[in-house]
């Protein structure tokens, strides 16, 4: 069986146009909403409907997508892995290559940072100017340090 239209599958199939009205009940009664929608009460007139479901077909306007691209770079004669990420707040380098690489870092005020696996990570010290090249042109970014895994270096919206 399908999984999206619920006809038999072969290698050929295609799912029809429109969703069969046996699927759209299979949905409902795996929600378990048609139990719980009372039509009317006992003077005829409709009650409020305590449940809505709504089904969209494309993604709302209102979400923005998050872009993320990985680079490699350099730093010095060290090359760097750099994740770009339209969803981060700031410009970020890892411990391990402030450590490796002997950079100076300054003292800033505590800040803690969301990661996207949810954990929670603190920064009290900043890179101020560090220079990277990729391709030949060469940046230079003001980078809180943090203990970054998979990244050397994560450049934010800033």
């Amino acid at each position: 069986m399908c999984f999206k239209c619920g006809e038999k599958w072969n290698p050929s199939h295609q799912c029809p146009p429109h969703i069969s009205l046996h699927v759209l009940e299979e949905i409902l009664d795996a929600l378990d909403i048609v139990d719980n929608i009372e039509d009317q009460d006992s003077d005829g007139e409709e009650t409020p409907q305590q449940e809505v479901l709504a089904l969209q077909a494309t993604s709302s306007p209102q979400q923005v997508a998050r872009q993320t691209l990985k680079l490699l770079a350099q730093i010095g004669k060290h090359k760097v892995l750099i994740l770009v990420d339209s969803g981060s707040v700031g410009t970020f380098v890892s411990e391990q290559l402030v450590q490796q690489l002997n950079l100076v870092t300054t003292a800033c005020e505590p800040s803690t940072f969301r990661a996207a696996d949810g954990g929670l990570m603190i920064s009290d010290k900043k890179v101020h100017r560090l220079q990277w090249f990729i391709q030949g042109y060469q940046f230079v970014s003001d980078a809180r340090v943090l203990p970054l895994k998979c990244y050397d270096l994560i450049l934010g919206e800033d």
